[in-house]
């Protein structure tokens, strides 16, 4: 996959393995709401290379990274916190499984942030309304 930039973009989304494909689908969504954003694809985690993968937080600096694994105390804050201390001034958030117990009841099952989840964190991180 390649990274998708977008020079009117208003916000950066970072994915992470299963998640890279739901960006993009979160992207279609946030296009019918007029928003546009950059899509950013991180393949390596080791070494993080967050002076490349963060470059597009010079000309936008909020970005939200979107990873299948939990959003606290893992990858994906380590990756927010690594790019924001390379690029002061931007602002990256973490999106992904919820803080909670894991379970195999279906109504409760903790899932990786779909499209309809990115979009509405974007949508709250831009103050746009749903």
């Amino acid at each position: 996959l390649k990274d998708e930039l977008d020079p009117d973009a208003a916000i950066n989304l970072f994915g992470v393995s299963v998640c890279r494909m739901n960006i993009r689908k979160a992207k279609e969504l946030l296009l019918e709401k007029g928003i546009r954003v950059n899509v950013i694809d991180i393949m390596w985690l080791k070494p993080f290379d967050a002076v490349g993968r963060g470059a597009v937080l010079r000309d936008v600096p909020l970005g939200l990274v979107v990873d299948p694994g939990r959003e606290i105390c893992g990858a994906p804050e380590h990756l927010a916190y690594q790019m924001m201390l390379n690029y002061p001034g931007s602002r990256v958030e973490t999106l992904g499984i919820q803080d909670k117990i894991k379970t195999t009841n279906p109504n409760r099952m903790n899932r990786v942030p779909n499209a309809e989840m990115i979009a509405e964190r974007v949508c709250q991180m831009l103050g746009v309304t749903q």
